[in-house]
């Protein structure tokens, strides 16, 4: 649900904002909320620099980069096509799953996997398009006969 308002506001609102302004301010403001819940849980020792590392990287890659491609999808995509990503994580879950867990993918996963992309498939309107590309291979067809 906050994917889809934040697409839909951040679409209307933010018009003609520099993303990164967008990004910035968001980023900012999730880090302010957050910051009071942070201090409740301040650890004993020292975390290890591995540790340290890794919430740099998740930050700067996962978090930063991610909300500047979101907003970069926002202005050149649209909303409906940046939104239809999230679609897209059960199925690279069920992926990585099977490639580097070893996890067995059930029937059921992989019916919901063919329902998903049938849900990507009509939101986008692809629907249209490949019935047109079907009409047309099949009168290319007809005539060539």
């Amino acid at each position: 649900l906050s994917y889809a308002v934040a697409g839909i506001y951040g679409r209307h609102k933010l018009h003609g904002l520099p993303m990164y302004v967008v990004a910035t301010g968001q980023l900012i403001t999730g880090a302010l909320i957050i910051l009071p819940f942070s201090l409740m849980e301040i650890p004993s020792k020292v975390p290890s620099i591995q540790a340290i590392g890794s919430v740099v990287t998740l930050s700067i890659v996962g978090t930063a980069l991610a909300a500047l491609l979101f907003y970069w999808l926002l202005t050149n995509v649209g909303t409906i096509g940046t939104l239809l990503v999230t679609y897209l994580l059960p199925p690279f879950a069920l992926l990585w799953g099977a490639l580097f867990l070893h996890e067995t993918s059930t029937l059921w996963a992989i019916l919901g996997l063919v329902l998903i992309l049938l849900g990507i498939t009509f939101t986008s309107g692809r629907v249209g398009v490949i019935m047109a590309r079907r009409s047309e291979r099949a009168a290319a067809k007809a005539g060539s006969e």
